[in-house]
């Protein structure tokens, strides 16, 4: 492993090896990495949300995603009924 020394103002020398300037620029690039995802993707969900919206309208929520998205039922053997009212 290759040792470097430096000098520093207090006229102590320090020795920094090729591991820890390894760490330093690794955790340097990951900090530049997730601060510009995290940034460009938080702003790109915005627009989004302000453009199309993610969520479909409530009515068709409700109604279940199956026809819209596929045209077909997504379980076809399930038979939709009301729940029945009870008297009180």
């Amino acid at each position: 492993m290759k040792m470097d020394t430096q000098n520093n103002n207090s006229g102590h020398t320090a020795v920094i090896t090729d591991a820890e300037q390894w760490a330093k620029v690794n955790s340097c690039k990951l900090a530049t990495l997730v601060g510009f995802v995290f940034s460009f993707s938080f702003g790109l969900n915005l627009i989004i949300e302000a453009v199309w919206g993610h969520r479909v309208p409530a009515k068709v929520e409700l109604e279940g995603l199956d026809i819209p998205e596929m045209g077909a039922l997504g379980y076809p053997e399930f038979e939709l009924k009301p729940e029945p009212v009870l008297a009180q």
